[in-house]
C-alpha cells in the first residue's frame, strides 16, 4: 500500500467518523429528556435516547445503522487483512509465517475481547426488558475498553520467552502454594 492510498483511507475513515458523530449528535440534541441518571460508566448516545421523553425511533435506527456499517466495514477489512497475510505467510519462510500466524491469531483474540464488549453495549439496549443487575451490565460495559489494554502485555509479550517463563513459574508458585 502506498502513503497516498494510506492517506486516502484515513482521509475517508475520518469524514466517515466525523459525519456519523455530527448527524448523531444533532439527531440526539432534539430530545427532551425527562432524567438524569445514566446506567452506565459513561454518557452514550442509547443512554440519552432511553432518557428521553419522546419517540425516538430515528435515533435508534440511524444507531442502529451506522453500528451495523461499522461492525461489517471492520470486519470486511480485517478480513482482507488475514487473508492478504496469510496468502504472504504461504510465499515465505517457515519460521517468518509462525510469526505472522501468530501476530493474527493474538489480534484476533484481542479484537475479539473488544467485540464481545461492544455487542454487549449494543444488544442490552435493545432489548429494554432485560432486567440484569447494574454491576453486570457495568463489567460487560467496560470489557471493550479496559481488558483489551490490560491483556495487551500478556498477549502479546508472551511471545517473549523470557516472559513466558517467569509467567509460568509464577502460575506454578501460585498453584503449589493452593
Amino acid at each position: 500500500m502506498t502513503n497516498k492510498t494510506a492517506l486516502k483511507l484515513i482521509a475517508g475513515f475520518l469524514i466517515f467518523n466525523i459525519t456519523c458523530i455530527l448527524i448523531n449528535s444533532l439527531l440526539s440534541a432534539r430530545l427532551p429528556l425527562c432524567g438524569f441518571y445514566i446506567n452506565n460508566f459513561f454518557c452514550d448516545n442509547v443512554s440519552i435516547f432511553i432518557l428521553s421523553c419522546v419517540d425516538n425511533s430515528i435515533n435508534k435506527l440511524y444507531s442502529a445503522t451506522v453500528f451495523a456499517i461499522y461492525i461489517l466495514a471492520s470486519m470486511s477489512i480485517i478480513a482482507y487483512s488475514y487473508v492478504r497475510i496469510l496468502l504472504i505467510c504461504f510465499k515465505i519462510s517457515k519460521s517468518a509465517s509462525k510469526k505472522a500466524i501468530h501476530t493474527l491469531v493474538t489480534h484476533f483474540s484481542n479484537f475479539s475481547i473488544f467485540l464481545v464488549g461492544v455487542l454487549f453495549i449494543f444488544i442490552r439496549y435493545r432489548l429494554e426488558n432485560i432486567n440484569l443487575p447494574l454491576v453486570f451490565h457495568i463489567l460487560l460495559s467496560i470489557t471493550g475498553s479496559i481488558i483489551p489494554p490490560f491483556f495487551n502485555p500478556l498477549i502479546y509479550g508472551i511471545r517473549t520467552k523470557t516472559l513466558k517463563i517467569k509467567v509460568i513459574s509464577h502460575f506454578q508458585k501460585i498453584i503449589l502454594e493452593i
